[in-house]
Formats: structure tokens, C-alpha cells, sequence
């Protein structure tokens, strides 16, 4: 759910719900860029790395290194990726999908 649908539905107590929960597990857009800036760059980071907040479940907090998801691993995934973008994009190259 966005947080416009409390809103738009014209719930004043799902307004009010869905501001605490944004308070207590989310953060302010300019912290949640932090990783990203801080991958792109400071000298210290190795390509293949991932960052994301350094709190609990990752939700916030400020950059630290992190696991890739399992999905972000997957051979077969990464080849449908490549599949769909060379379709969408009509762009082709002259290699196989790694």
C-alpha cells in the first residue's frame, strides 16, 4: 500500500497509522540515498559490493556493507534479465548471457 491510499480513501486513522509505522521502520529519503552515494563513492569499496542502512532488518540507519539476496545470485535469474532488456530495448549483443 502507498502511502497516499490512507488518503485517497479518505481515512484519517489509516493516515495516522501508516505516519507511525513510516516513523518507526522507514527514513527520510536524503539517509535512504546514503548507501548508494557512499558505494559510488568512497575509495574503500570493492566492485561486487552492496551497501543498504545499518539497522535492524536493514531499514534504516547509516551505510554499512550488506548480503546480496540469494535472488541477486541466481545464473537463471540474471539470464532472463538479459533476455527481457535485449527484447524491451531491442539492443543486441554479440555474446551469450553470463
Amino acid at each position: 500500500m502507498s502511502a497516499a491510499a490512507p488518503e485517497i480513501s479518505g481515512s484519517t486513522v489509516g493516515v495516522r497509522l501508516w505516519d507511525a509505522l513510516n516513523r518507526i521502520a522507514a527514513q527520510p529519503a536524503a539517509d535512504g540515498a546514503l548507501p548508494q552515494l557512499y558505494a559510488a563513492t568512497m575509495a574503500d569499496v570493492r566492485g561486487g559490493e552492496y551497501f543498504g542502512p545499518s539497522g535492524p532488518f536493514e531499514m534504516r540507519g547509516g551505510p554499512t556493507r550488506v548480503e546480496s539476496t540469494r535472488r541477486s545470485r541466481s545464473g537463471e535469474d540474471a539470464a532472463r534479465l538479459w533476455e527481457v532488456s535485449e527484447e524491451l530495448t531491442g539492443v543486441r549483443y554479440g555474446w551469450p548471457a553470463a
